[in-house]
């Protein structure tokens, strides 16, 4: 058995007394913004994560001025938004990619690699009855994915292998089954609760914009129960994607500014493209010294 694993589990139900849970750890990314102290400058000197759309993050569809056009980019230029460029990913310490086929999306990336800082953060060790409850929604750029898949299938003889390969990568640089599987969501809670041995309930809640105020509604009412004895939350959205900005500008107008601005500011002229991932580690209050972590409570 791993030494590291102190907390050993447990089917002992021990409701809260105080009715309360405490945040123990955390950490975020949200666009150009890398972690929390980031964040904290940025909100302390009034700057925001904006950025230019990074160069080959769309694709061809980038230098499209038709699907500029259709996005309501009338000017012919890409948008400025909080855009996540470059993941920095711990590969050896997360264990992945397990093979070297195995590729996995830049969401669940993002997403394994902020909560894994969360947990770092709280100070828990290994093991024991720890849920783990991701809120995120569909990545739109499956339907790249299966668009290379679709290609794939449809080549004839005639055209050369290198002429495929250049075509499918034009489109869609991954394209292996492990890759295609990674758009599962809910691999993402089932990743970081082996990486750490825990033995609580993992799984993913999709509910759009309130799918992490309803994963946090959960784990409080699992804390409370006594059913588990920590929750690890997170929430992580790329929805900067061209499928899921063409997805989204048919319902709502995409902003034109290059930074962020309050809902009922004279110059907001739309919704502004935010990506980021955050998350959250909670314990009951009145266990929280256990952690020697400082807790901010929450009702």
């Amino acid at each position: 058995q791993d030494p590291s694993r102190s907390l050993v589990p447990s089917n002992r139900i021990t409701p809260s007394t105080t009715g309360r849970v405490a945040v123990v750890g955390m950490a975020a990314r949200f666009g150009a913004i890398q972690n929390l102290s980031e964040y904290e400058r940025a909100l302390y000197h009034g700057t925001t994560g904006a950025t230019s759309l990074p160069e080959k993050r769309w694709r061809f569809l980038g230098d499209d001025p038709n699907f500029l056009s259709k996005l309501g980019l009338d000017k012919g230029a890409p948008p400025h938004g909080c855009f996540v460029d470059k993941v920095d990913v711990d590969f050896k310490r997360l264990k992945t990619p397990l093979v070297p086929e195995d590729q996995l999306i830049p969401q669940q990336l993002l997403a394994l690699s902020t909560i894994d800082r969360a947990i770092i953060d709280s100070g828990m060790s290994k093991g024991g009855r720890v849920a783990v409850i991701v809120g995120l929604g569909t990545d739109m750029e499956l339907y790249r994915h299966r668009a290379r898949v679709t290609m794939r299938e449809r080549f004839d003889s005639s055209i050369s292998k290198d002429s495929q390969k250049n075509s499918m990568n034009y489109v869609n640089r991954v394209g292996t089954s492990t890759s295609y599987v990674s758009y599962i969501g809910n691999l993402v809670a089932t990743r970081i609760s082996s990486l750490w041995g825990f033995t609580g309930p993992a799984f993913t809640i999709t509910e759009g914009s309130n799918s992490v105020y309803r994963c946090l509604d959960v784990a409080r009412d699992m804390l409370l129960k006594g059913d588990i004895d920590a929750a690890v939350i997170g929430g992580v959205d790329l929805c900067g994607s061209a499928e899921a900005l063409y997805v989204k500008t048919r319902r709502s107008k995409m902003s034109t500014n290059n930074e962020p601005t309050i809902s009922l500011d004279q110059s907001n002229d739309g919704f502004f493209v935010g990506e980021g991932c955050g998350a959250l580690v909670l314990r009951r209050l009145e266990e929280c010294d256990d952690v020697g972590s400082p807790a901010a409570r929450m009702s």
